[in-house]
């Protein structure tokens, strides 16, 4: 029962790293007052949380499901730029913002070391109080 228990958990953090992973990762590019808004980071953690929760079981899905979540991504960062009257994405940025999101695959991927370990930092903070 227990493994079924610790299997289900491990399942759901790794779906809030990599959710948590993502968002960090696109907010994180030069897209000016898109950062800031709050109906476009609604939309984006709505389509990646589609994208990631439940379909992500291992890293093995992690990597099968990468190069849809980073379309969508860059797909919704063009949007926005679109609906604000924004220039539109370069296409290194669009290429950058990509490979950025690829790398996550990787289990030591820095980004998903410094999720990981905030993670963790907050677990050990609710249970030492």
């Amino acid at each position: 029962m227990d493994e079924i228990r610790f299997a289900d958990l491990r399942q759901k953090l790794l779906s809030l790293e990599m959710r948590s992973s993502v968002m960090l990762v696109a907010l994180s590019q030069s897209i000016g007052p898109l950062q800031a808004s709050m109906d476009f980071r609604g939309k984006l953690k709505e389509h990646v949380c589609i994208l990631i929760d439940g379909a992500i079981k291992s890293n093995a899905e992690l990597e099968a499901a990468m190069p849809s979540v980073s379309s969508q991504v860059t797909q919704d960062i063009k949007q926005g730029l679109k609906d604000q009257d924004l220039p539109p994405l370069s296409d290194e940025l669009v290429k950058l913002i990509q490979a950025q999101l690829m790398d996550l695959i990787n289990p030591g991927s820095r980004v998903r070391q410094i999720i990981r370990k905030d993670y963790f930092h907050f677990s050990n903070l609710l249970l030492l109080h």
